[in-house]
C-alpha cells in the first residue's frame, strides 16, 4: 500500500519514496534483463527522514530502483530576478568546493572559440516555452542524477556537478547539466563507455532541444579530448620509433 501524507507547511499530498521503491522492485523482478527501473510521478515526494520534508527524487541502489517527482518543477514560478540560466547564456566555470581543495584541484577550461561547428545563439523564447524548457532541463538532470546513483556514484563534494545534492529550487536550478571529471570517470569505470561518443550523443540531444550553451560546451570538450587523443597517439608512436631505432 502506498504511503500518502499531507505536508504540514504546504497542505499538499506527498508519496513516500521507500514504498514506491518496493513497488518498482516488483517491476524490476518482472524484467530481470533490465539494469534498473525508475519511476516518474507528478506527486510530491518525501523520504520519511526527519532531515527533509521533500525530495526531488531518490534512488535505492540495493534494489536498483529510483523515483523522481515533477511536482515542484510543474508548479515552479521563477522569482523576479530569476535564477534560471537561459539557453543562450554561458555555462558557469566549474569551481571546486574549497573545503575539499586538498582532495581535488579544479582547472578552469578555456572558453570555446567560435568555429564553423559551434551552434549559433538561441533565438528568444516565449514565457510558456521558457517554462517548459526549464521543466525539461530540471527533469533531465534529476533523472540523470538518480540513475547515476544506481551505478554506485554518491553526491559530489568537489565540483559543481550534476551529482551535487539539492535541497531547494535555487540549488536545483544552479546544478549543471554535466558531470565533473571525478564522477564521469566513476561512471565510465562502471559502464565502460567511450567518452567522446557519449559527448557526441549528448550534443545531438542538446542541439535538438535548443540548448545551445550546453552544445557549445560539449563541442569544446569533444575538441579537447580529440586533441589529447591525437597527442597521446603521437607520443606513443614517437616512443615506439625511438625504441626500435
Amino acid at each position: 500500500m502506498m504511503m500518502v501524507v499531507v505536508n504540514e507547511s504546504s497542505g499538499e499530498y506527498q508519496l513516500q519514496t521507500t514504498t514506491i521503491h518496493k513497488v518498482l522492485s516488483g517491476q524490476h523482478k518482472a524484467h530481470p534483463n533490465a539494469f534498473a527501473v525508475v519511476g516518474i510521478t507528478a506527486y510530491d515526494l518525501y523520504s520519511g527522514s526527519a532531515e527533509n520534508n521533500f525530495v526531488y527524487g531518490e534512488a535505492d541502489p540495493e534494489r536498483s530502483v529510483g523515483v523522481i517527482s515533477l511536482a515542484r518543477y510543474i508548479n515552479y514560478t521563477p522569482p523576479p530576478t530569476a535564477l534560471v540560466t537561459s539557453a543562450a547564456a554561458p555555462l558557469p566555470t566549474p569551481k571546486p568546493n574549497l573545503s575539499y581543495a586538498k582532495a581535488a584541484t579544479a582547472t578552469a577550461a578555456p572558453a570555446p572559440t567560435a568555429t564553423a561547428n559551434t551552434p549559433s545563439p538561441a533565438p528568444p523564447v516565449s514565457a510558456a516555452d521558457a517554462a517548459y524548457d526549464l521543466l525539461l532541463r530540471r527533469s533531465c538532470k534529476t533523472v540523470a542524477h538518480e540513475i547515476t546513483h544506481l551505478f554506485g556514484v554518491d553526491h559530489c563534494l568537489y565540483y559543481h556537478c550534476v551529482m551535487n545534492g539539492a535541497n531547494h529550487d535555487g540549488e536545483d536550478i544552479r546544478q549543471p547539466m554535466f558531470m565533473c571529471p571525478i564522477d564521469l570517470r566513476k561512471l565510465q569505470f562502471a559502464c565502460g563507455f567511450d567518452s567522446i561518443a557519449r559527448y557526441r550523443k549528448l550534443s545531438e540531444f542538446c542541439t535538438a532541444h535548443g540548448w545551445q550553451a550546453e552544445a557549445v560546451w560539449l563541442t569544446h570538450r569533444i575538441q579537447t579530448l580529440n586533441q589529447f587523443t591525437a597527442e597521446a597517439a603521437s607520443a606513443a608512436a614517437a616512443k615506439t620509433s625511438k625504441s626500435n631505432a
